[in-house]
């Protein structure tokens, strides 16, 4: 047996692959469990690229914001919710992989005519960053550059405000918590680009069309989203990621 192939197998055995949804450990190769692939509640085309939703789920109203379109491969319900809250607070790196293969087959049914020039994320602050390990969203944006063959720049845009999370906070009082909170450090990194701006889950989308606004007040000629999820409005009362 080569070096490569047997230290290829000590680590399967140290580090097998999990589900990363459930954490349960699969198959070489695999990155779902079937319970949680049945658990999964994908958003179905077609899909109302205001909001996110599947048209049947769409209210058709929807308030005017800053970015073009939002596209989502996924619900925040069961499985998925799961997942997002391993990926975020239980220190799994590493599911940003399946996310953004997701995320970026999302974008590419339901964007397929926009040519993106950079792809840019959601930013926390340094030092929460510090705490956790790692920015979700820049994990994220960093693998669909990969996939799509568009450039990142994770510190396009900055959080210069500490705020309370997000999902601490009722509906009404999330946009208000992020007004002037971020800013674009180097206007000349957006101007003129029409960006992908990435997320991990979409709710209210206050914090979305906030950097989308500071983005193309930077001079960004126009701004596309892409999440994991997005919260259905019936279901969010009960779907609040927990506060750790």
């Amino acid at each position: 047996m080569k070096r490569k192939e047997w230290l290829d197998r000590l680590l399967s055995i140290l580090y097998p692959p999990r589900c990363v949804c459930c954490g349960e450990v699969l198959p070489a190769g695999e990155t779902l469990c079937e319970a949680c692939e049945k658990r999964i509640v994908r958003i179905e085309a077609p899909v109302c690229l205001l909001c996110g939703y599947s048209l049947q789920d769409c209210g058709r109203k929807h308030p005017k914001t800053a970015y073009q379109e939002i596209t989502a491969p996924f619900y925040y319900e069961e499985a998925i919710r799961e997942g997002i809250h391993r990926f975020k607070f239980r220190d799994r790196p590493q599911s940003a992989i399946f996310f953004a293969r997701e995320m970026a087959k999302s974008v590419r049914e339901n964007m397929p005519g926009i040519s993106f020039d950079l792809i840019v994320c959601v930013p926390m602050l340094p030092a929460k960053e510090k705490e956790r390990g790692y920015n979700q969203s820049a994990l994220l944006a960093r693998e669909l550059s990969a996939l799509l063959g568009v450039p990142a720049d994770c510190h396009a845009l900055c959080k210069s405000i500490d705020t309370p999370a997000q999902h601490e906070l009722k509906g009404a009082e999330r946009k208000g918590n992020v007004f002037g909170v971020f800013e674009v450090p180097c206007p000349e990194a957006v101007e003129g680009k029409t960006v992908l701006l990435c997320d991990d889950v979409k709710t209210t989308g206050a914090t979305l069309d906030e950097c989308a606004k500071m983005l193309k007040f930077a001079g960004a000629k126009d701004v596309y989203c892409a999440c994991i999820a997005v919260t259905r409005k019936q279901d969010k009362a009960k779907q609040e990621p927990p506060s750790l």
